[in-house]
């Protein structure tokens, strides 16, 4: 991991509360992944692993989310190969 993103995720770390609605994990992260986006990823069992349901709201655990976030690249360089744009000629 290069320097920058260790420093991203050392303040993302240390911002976080230990527990966090998807809404709260989105706007945490400046809003590069929507709380619909989380909600899909999770439907596909592709979501952060260790979450809750607080009232009607699924929340992350910190840990668990940050380890999430680390490995994300991986599902969104996926996405970006198999998606429509990617294949489609100008």
């Amino acid at each position: 991991m290069n320097q920058d993103a260790s420093t991203f995720f050392d303040e993302l770390e240390r911002q976080m509360p230990l527990v966090f609605s998807r809404q709260e994990a989105s706007r945490l992260i400046g809003n590069i992944i929507s709380p619909n986006s989380l909600r899909n990823l999770d439907s596909k069992h592709q979501g952060p692993q260790n979450k809750t349901v607080i009232g009607k709201k699924v929340c992350y655990e910190k840990k668990s989310f940050i380890s999430w976030l680390k490995n994300y690249k991986y599902y969104s360089n996926k996405f970006q190969k198999n998606s429509y744009r990617s294949t489609f000629q100008y």
